[in-house]
């Protein structure tokens, strides 16, 4: 009865640690969304040369590919939660957390990082809340299970054909 009561207690915690990974995973993703949303914003007002900086197209590029790394997160969260919600258990319930985990915490300090500097100089101070976003996601990013161990995980984990 010993043994059985502690695998039971193995079990749950598990359960519970993929759900604060999935959880940190989300996290991340909000604070990207928000950096992004007001790095839109300084680019939509910020005025350089007599144009507004939003208009070049160097700047628009980098905007676009940062959109694309929210996009695949939130895709990634939201497919991982699904799976919790419909009761995957297992590999296919670790694969779904850690695939999920990985790519917000990869695409949460790229992102930061890229609004940081699209802010340019004010960026950097801690006046403007941008540079609050970067240091959120420093600490949170490794929080129940760094990228690289999220990575490793999902690649032992996932069936053929996810990777």
């Amino acid at each position: 009865p010993v043994l059985g009561e502690r695998l039971a207690a193995d079990i749950a915690l598990d359960a519970l640690l993929d759900e604060a990974a999935l959880l940190s995973a989300a996290y991340l993703l909000g604070g990207m969304e928000r950096a992004f949303a007001m790095t839109l914003d300084y680019l939509r007002t910020r005025s350089q040369f007599g144009r507004i900086i939003g208009t070049f197209q160097a700047l628009q590029h980098r905007a676009a590919d940062l959109k694309m790394h929210l996009a695949m997160t939130r895709a990634s969260v939201e497919s991982a939660a699904a799976a919790l919600d419909a009761g995957a258990a297992g590999d296919a319930r670790r694969a779904a957390v850690s695939r999920a985990k990985a790519r917000a915490a990869e695409a949460s300090l790229l992102v930061t990082r890229q609004c940081i500097q699209l802010h340019g100089g004010i960026g950097y101070t801690d006046q403007y809340d941008v540079g609050l976003y970067l240091r959120k996601a420093m600490v949170v990013a490794n929080q129940y299970g760094s990228a690289a161990l999220h990575r490793r995980r999902f690649m032992a984990t996932a069936p053929e054909g996810d990777e």
